[in-house]
């Protein structure tokens, strides 16, 4: 049996005491943790980046962009 739990980013980020950092040649912020040995590195696609994948659909001509949030 597996076991699982959703967290938000904020409860991830609280829990295993990590803070964003941005990565200027991606223009995006993104957070590393460890847990069990392993280590995890998580790409945030917040407002900013958001926007900015919006501008570039838009330069490029692509037809949209998709992002997904956890309520």
């Amino acid at each position: 049996m597996i076991n699982f739990k959703a967290l938000s980013m904020k409860e991830r980020m609280d829990n295993f005491k990590c803070k964003l950092v941005w990565l200027v040649e991606c223009e995006q912020n993104y957070v590393e943790y460890m847990n069990n040995r392993s280590e995890y590195m998580v790409w945030i696609e917040d407002e900013n980046f958001i926007e900015l994948k919006s501008f570039l659909a838009h330069k490029y001509g692509l037809k949209g962009v998709s992002f997904w949030r956890k309520d």
